[in-house]
C-alpha cells in the first residue's frame, strides 16, 4: 500500500504491513501444523492450535500499528497521501496489468491501451482458429488393436 508493498515468493509476504516478527510466527505455525500431521498426538494439536493464536494476535497487533502510522501520515501529509493512494488503487484496478508495449504484426510498437489489446485480440483469434495439420503416416485411417501389446 502506498507504495510500500514489495512482492515476495508467497502472497503472505506481500502485506504492506508484513514484518519479522509476524513472519516468525508465521513459520512457527506452519511447523508446528507439520509436526502435528506427522504424529497426530493431542499434545502436537494444541501445540499447534497454540502457535495459531500466538500468530494471530501478533498480525493483528503488527496491522494495527501500520494503520496507526498511515493515519498519522494521512493526518500530516492529507491531500497529497490520498492522491497516492487513489492513484496506486487506480493503476491496480486497469484491466492489463504490468503490460504497456506490444509489437503488432509489422514489428512496430503499439503503447495505446486501446491498441495493445486490439493486437492481443487479433493474435489470439489468428493462434485458435487456424487449422493444425497432423502428422504422422496413418492420418485419416483407423486402427483396430486385437491382442497384447508388444
Amino acid at each position: 500500500m502506498l507504495g510500500e508493498s514489495a512482492p515476495g515468493k508467497y502472497l503472505e509476504k506481500e502485506s504492506w504491513w508484513w514484518n519479522e516478527e509476524v513472519g516468525k510466527a508465521v513459520e512457527e505455525k506452519k511447523q508446528a501444523w507439520k509436526e502435528w500431521k506427522l504424529s497426530g498426538t493431542e499434545e502436537d494439536r494444541e501445540f499447534y492450535r497454540n502457535c495459531n493464536k500466538t500468530c494471530k494476535e501478533k498480525c493483528g497487533i503488527a496491522r494495527d500499528a501500520a494503520y496507526e502510522n498511515l493515519y498519522k501520515e494521512l493526518a500530516d501529509n492529507g491531500p497529497k497521501m490520498i492522491h497516492r493512494l487513489a492513484k496506486t488503487r487506480q493503476r491496480r484496478s486497469k484491466d492489463i496489468d504490468r503490460l504497456s508495449f506490444v509489437k503488432d504484426g509489422d514489428g512496430n510498437i503499439l503503447s495505446d491501451d486501446s491498441y495493445v489489446k486490439e493486437r492481443w485480440k487479433n493474435y489470439f483469434n489468428t493462434l485458435l482458429n487456424t487449422e493444425k495439420k497432423q502428422r504422422g503416416a496413418c492420418h485419416g485411417t483407423t486402427h483396430s488393436r486385437t491382442g497384447s501389446r508388444p
